[in-house]
């Protein structure tokens, strides 16, 4: 029996495919921000904000701003390969939403008294690029 990568099956290959949407997005939402639904799809844009471990209401996060096309526009991508948009990742790392609301490789943790929710959102492939794949699995740390 022959052992095969997993890369090399033709549905693999489908985890690589940007899955970019549209979405309105506050004016302080950041290029680089894991965000999370806040709204319905209203006129083909789905409404977001930077998701925050900290708070029930933003989490989980489905994806990270990848583009903004005007204060309150940006399109975010949900799934797939990201290359270039972050540097001097160590590879093998997985990614959560940081304290920040940035991709992290550290989890984020509580404040004293408060609590944090972990969420992994994909793994570094190399130096530069990370393969973006939200898990809807999260779990809370108490501080």
């Amino acid at each position: 029996m022959e052992l095969r990568n997993a890369l090399s099956y033709p549905r693999a290959n489908a985890l690589f495919v940007r899955k970019v949407l549209s979405a309105q997005c506050a004016p302080a939402d950041a290029i680089g921000n894991c965000v999370c639904i806040t709204g319905p799809d209203i006129a083909g844009k789905y409404q977001v904000t930077t998701a925050n471990p900290a708070d029930v209401n933003k989490m989980p996060a489905w994806g990270v701003i990848k583009k903004k096309t005007s204060s309150t526009e940006c399109k975010v991508q949900f799934v797939g390969e990201i290359k270039g948009m972050y540097a001097l990742m160590i590879p093998q790392d997985v990614l959560f939403v940081g304290s920040d609301g940035k991709l992290s490789n550290i989890p984020p943790a509580p404040s004293v008294g408060g609590y944090a929710f972990v969420q992994a959102m994909g793994h570094v492939l190399s130096d530069d690029a990370l393969l973006l794949m939200p898990t809807f699995s999260l779990t809370k740390r108490i501080g």
